[in-house]
């Protein structure tokens, strides 16, 4: 946000949480403060958080024939991570249903282990939930934040992607300013 009275530019301040700092309550009362001090230094955050402890790589082997487990249980494996985290900080129960509905197609098809953009969607899930879990508890403690998909800013460039699996597994992209992004996000 730009002050009005000065017209100078936001002032941004990159928050990056890995998966150990978001597993844990006493962790997100710790994110919480920081964005609060962030933002008391008059810093506009933008949080980033990875997904909870374990979740990629478990995710991951959902992508492996030789190492996935029945569907059902994958989910109900993850239902339990992440409902005890939302008990521990208060946060409705239902809260990621949507997504264990999306979850549960998803390991419902056999794709999964072959096609990229499938693998790519549901290794990206676990970033998913823990951002829902982090608005809605930020929030809950009063701070005003907004969430923004990062595939929702972010394309792959499609000079350097070789093949499928590249463009979604493994992409690079360009970093260019981009203005109405840049007002959108002020």
């Amino acid at each position: 946000m730009s002050d009005p009275t000065t017209s100078l530019p936001t002032v941004w301040r990159i928050l990056k949480f890995g998966g150990s700092s978001v597993s844990h309550p006493d962790s997100w009362q710790a994110i919480g403060a920081i964005v609060k001090a962030t933002l008391a230094a008059h810093r506009q955050p933008l949080i980033v958080v990875s997904a909870l402890s374990g979740v990629t790589d478990f995710l991951s082997d959902q992508t492996m024939p030789s190492k996935a487990i029945p569907g059902h249980e994958a989910l109900g494996q993850l239902q339990q991570q992440h409902g005890e985290l939302l008990r521990a900080l208060k946060l409705n129960g239902d809260l990621l249903d949507a997504h264990w509905a999306r979850l549960a197609r998803v390991l419902d098809d056999p794709l999964r282990f072959e096609q990229p953009a499938c693998q790519a969607a549901l290794l990206a899930m676990g970033e998913h939930w823990s951002a829902t879990i982090g608005v809605a508890y930020l929030k809950a403690q009063g701070i005003d934040l907004r969430y923004i998909d990062s595939t929702e800013l972010l394309s792959a460039s499609e000079e350097v992607a070789s093949s499928e699996h590249t463009h979604y597994l493994s992409a690079y992209c360009e970093a260019r300013t981009d203005p109405a992004l840049a007002k959108d996000l002020a």
